[in-house]
């Protein structure tokens, strides 16, 4: 009976494994040409993803991987455009989680949404919403701050267009 119990544990195992990501293989990417970039898209997507459904650990090391990736990714993609301007760094003061996030709400966000023309409000806008859901949920371990209390204030009432000055 208990060989039963063992063999369904190794299988579950073995079964969620091969569905998770791989850090290893995020550090690795390489972005030496044009296609490179292209080409990665689809990892990208995925540390972006992994990157939103986690909790905001910052010496996690499968974290540091994705952030690493993403960040080269989107320094130097030649098809996407990425501002992070001054309405981001009120909200990261005393906060180092919050860029990570919002990089990876950017990318989500531009890879998500290829075939649109994505404007950079729409961009903003749809990547601070991402954050801000994302810092809402207490799992996901982002301090509170008084400014990320009120981004997420305006969020509620509609008015985070108001608030961005978009």
């Amino acid at each position: 009976m208990a060989l039963k119990y063992l063999f369904a544990i190794v299988c579950l195992s073995s079964w969620f494994t091969s569905f998770s990501q791989n850090p290893e293989e995020w550090q690795t990417l390489n972005f030496e040409s044009p296609e490179d970039y292209k080409n990665n898209e689809d990892k990208i997507l995925e540390c972006a993803n992994f990157v939103l459904t986690g909790p905001a650990e910052p010496t996690d090391p499968a974290r540091k991987s994705a952030m690493g990736a993403l960040s080269k990714w989107m320094s130097g993609t030649p098809d996407y455009s990425f501002v992070i301007d001054e309405s981001i760094s009120k909200l990261m003061e005393k906060n180092e989680a919050v860029l990570s996030i919002y990089m990876a709400a950017m990318t989500k966000y531009t890879l998500e949404n290829k075939d649109k023309k994505i404007t950079p409000a729409d961009l903003k806008l749809n990547a601070f919403e991402q954050l801000l859901n994302y810092s809402e949920v207490p799992g996901n371990k982002v301090p509170m701050t008084r400014d990320l209390k009120k981004a997420i204030e305006a969020k509620r009432k509609g008015k985070l267009k108001e608030y961005l000055k978009i």
